[in-house]
């Protein structure tokens, strides 16, 4: 059994205030995607994920952006280490 790869994930803000996640996995490419994409990956795995992987978090009224995004930042990280994890795991 191999060790799962490192992930990094940094934020990306456009000149449209739009946040895109930069992932990294070990020294690879980097994978720009909107949240949008991960959410989708995640629904599509959904079924196949453990129970402690939980949804992405969403936006709630008064919640700071920073904060969100850290979150998020945060989620896709820990799916990114789920998947991949059960990948190496096999």
């Amino acid at each position: 059994m191999r060790k799962p790869p490192a992930i990094s994930c940094d934020l990306i803000t456009t000149s449209d205030k739009k946040t895109i996640f930069a992932v990294r996995v070990d020294s690879g490419p980097l994978i720009r995607k909107k949240i949008e994409d991960y959410e989708k990956l995640y629904s599509k795995f959904k079924d196949n994920l453990p129970v402690t992987t939980t949804a992405p978090p969403k936006k709630k009224l008064l919640q700071a952006d920073a904060k969100l995004q850290e979150k998020r930042r945060q989620w896709i990280v820990a799916l990114s280490q789920t998947l991949l994890s059960s990948y190496y795991s096999k």
